[in-house]
């Protein structure tokens, strides 16, 4: 008697529902070739073809939107069994899934309610106040303390009340500026971490910390906006807002002279502004999965730029420009929308690493072969011209061709 084995079955529901592999995979928290390998053998075991695959993704077959259909259903009932179980809790009995941003916190809590409640066992997840937050909206958890205030209505079915405040300190050890100093100014600051909040934006004031070197704003869900202060922080290495619904970085940005890396993937980024081409510091930009469409020609003044991330946008060409990053040595652009090979790569001698997977080109020219450092090339190699493959195979057997799936 033949079955389904349901670990196959779930994941060909996740990349059905998701419409990617790479999407299925961050729901289910597994492997892409974990993905991968359950799909083949489902469709191995049955002698049948439920997906069909192409460079803009990934399709079903009839016989998978009928499988879809089923396993719609399948786990619709899954999830009502799970609830019917979780309302039949007994109050006296059970488990209750409690979290918190810091043991800290929560200890003191837990000794007396296990005094009132002997028979009620406890689970502690530990995670940051976003992450805690989301696990009560989606009834992950029941109950939870966190280090940090809510907004009124942030989230209107979540009831929250005041139960401890602190005083914020600094710890500093002998040799350290602030060491002896019995109060600090915030101009003093090197580096400012204020993640993992909800900042809609942030104060004009802040172009006036001048010796900030690290700023940290990531994961801050409602910013939309940096102010064009921003740019007044001449000493700033470091900025990151990914995770944020920034849609534009301000004009002014050229203003950090000594800016080295810049974090804003997963964003609703637009566009890069052209003053970008005078942070000529700049070794590292992870810009992935935003709306961008187009790269300025500035681009090609970042000179000491070794990794440049651009997956996951809009963009259709690249500037020519792009050949004079001399110094790249990683290059990801892929999940974008390239419709022929982006020809500025193919001069970019010490680049290791190209990722230009899931594109709408078919071909790849046989130029490639004299990227003499190329070493991974991560490509829907199924999709391409396999005569122009093999011969670049042939020429330069450093190469290696790595399909996403």
């Amino acid at each position: 008697m033949k079955y389904i084995n349901f670990s196959q079955l779930r994941s060909f529901h996740a990349v059905s529902k998701t419409g990617s592999i790479t999407k299925a995979s961050k729901l289910l928290s597994v492997s892409q070739p974990t993905i991968t390998k359950q799909l083949q053998l489902i469709e191995s075991y049955y002698k049948v073809n439920l997906i069909n695959r192409h460079a803009r993704g990934i399709t079903l077959t009839d016989l998978g939107k009928k499988l879809y259909e089923i396993t719609l259903s399948i786990f619709d009932l899954e999830e009502e069994a799970i609830n019917l179980f979780s309302s039949n809790l007994n109050v006296h009995k059970g488990t209750l899934v409690t979290g918190t941003s810091g043991s800290y916190f929560i200890m003191k809590l837990v000794k007396e309610f296990k005094k009132l409640h002997p028979g009620i066992q406890l689970k502690i997840i530990s995670a940051n106040s976003n992450s805690i937050l989301d696990k009560i909206n989606d009834y992950d958890i029941d109950i939870a303390v966190i280090g940090k205030p809510i907004k009124k209505n942030f989230k209107p079915n979540i009831y929250s009340i005041p139960y401890l405040k602190q005083k914020i300190v600094i710890i500093a050890g002998p040799g350290h500026r602030f060491y002896n100093k019995s109060t600090v100014k915030l101009k003093d600051l090197e580096t400012l971490d204020i993640s993992e909040n909800h900042l809609s934006t942030l104060p004009k004031e802040i172009g006036g910390l001048k010796n900030l070197r690290h700023l940290n704003l990531r994961n801050n869900r409602p910013l939309k906006i940096l102010p064009p202060e921003i740019g007044s922080l001449i000493q700033v290495q470091y900025l990151g807002f990914e995770g944020s619904k920034l849609s534009k970085i301000p004009n002014t940005i050229g203003g950090c002279k000594n800016l080295i890396k810049i974090v804003g993937n997963a964003c609703k980024i637009e566009a890069i502004p052209f003053e970008i081409g005078k942070c000529t510091e700049l070794r590292e930009i992870n810009l992935s999965y935003n709306k961008i469409d187009s790269i300025p020609s500035e681009i090609g003044e970042l000179n000491s730029l070794k990794t440049i991330s651009l997956g996951g946008n809009h963009i259709r060409k690249l500037p020519n420009s792009f050949e004079k990053l001399s110094k790249l040595r990683f290059c990801g652009l892929g999940h974008n929308q390239f419709k022929t090979f982006p020809n500025p790569v193919l001069r970019l001698q010490k680049v290791q690493t190209l990722w230009l997977h899931e594109n709408e080109f078919n071909e790849v020219p046989i130029d490639l072969a004299n990227m003499k450092s190329l070493i991974y090339f991560l490509v829907d190699e199924p999709e391409l011209n396999s005569e122009n493959v093999e011969k670049i195979k042939e020429l330069n057997p450093q190469i290696r061709f790595i399909d996403e799936d």
